[in-house]
Order: C-alpha cells, then structure tokens, then sequence
C-alpha cells in the first residue's frame, strides 16, 4: 500500500515566520490516484513536502522546490532532495531536473518518478498510484 502526504510552508505568511504546513493532499483521505493527488497538490505555487509511505515500512521524503507539473520532460530546481527517513535515514539525491510525473502518454512512461538519472530513478510510483518500486544506491 502506499500512503502520500504532501504540505506547503506558510511560514513568509505568518507574522512570526514560525514554519505552519497546511496539508495539501493525503491519499487516505483524498483517495489514491494521480487524479485526486493532481486535484490537491497540483495547484499551489511553490515548494513542497511530499511524504511517501510505501510497503515493507520504506518511507521517503520528496523536497520539491517548484510546483508541482504534469510534464513529459524532468522538472526541477537546484534544491530539490529525496531522502529515505525508514527503516534508515540517508539522503538518496538531489538537484536539479530530478522530478518526473506525467499521467497520460502514448511515448513517455507515466507515473511519478523521483532521481536525478533520469532513465533509472531511485523512487517510482506508476500512473495508477498501486506500484511502487525504489532503487537501492549503493554507498561506499
């Protein structure tokens, strides 16, 4: 099963610049598809937080510092980061153009992907939201 949260920092509206996430999608409670997590997180402008619970208690964090698009090519800034925070923590990677999610394609796979090799990423979650697969990376 997988489980994806994904929130915005509010903290330039707050007068005290003290960090407020507002909850943007949660599939428990949106429903598990591309459609829904488009409808919900889709529409906000600027970074994110994206939270994904996958099977055999792996869980990664998704740091994205633009909006999020439905895009046949790479996306990304200079800041985004993926990290694993279960069963360790561990920065996986991070950069630019390391985002992927395309929904509907003849040509370009579809799904969410997450990793800077574009062709082998670390994290990636098909179109329907129901598989999730996730590289190990191989550390010295």
């Amino acid at each position: 099963r997988t489980y994806i949260s994904s929130a915005r920092d509010e903290r330039e509206a707050s007068k005290e610049n003290v960090p407020c996430w507002t909850l943007l999608y949660e599939s428990t409670e949106h429903g598990l598809s591309t459609n829904r997590f488009q409808h919900h997180a889709f529409g906000y402008r600027g970074p994110t937080v994206t939270i994904l619970k996958l099977d055999k208690d792996l869980t990664f964090v998704v740091g994205s510092d633009v909006d999020w698009k439905d895009c046949p090519s790479a996306w990304g800034g200079a800041d985004c980061i993926l990290l694993q925070t279960e069963p360790k923590w561990e920065i996986l990677d991070g950069g630019s153009r390391m985002m992927y999610f395309h929904e509907k394609s003849r040509v370009a796979k579809c799904g969410l992907f997450v990793g800077t090799d574009q062709e082998n990423p670390i994290l990636s979650i098909d179109e329907e939201f129901s598989k999730a697969g996730f590289k190990q990376i191989g550390r010295a």
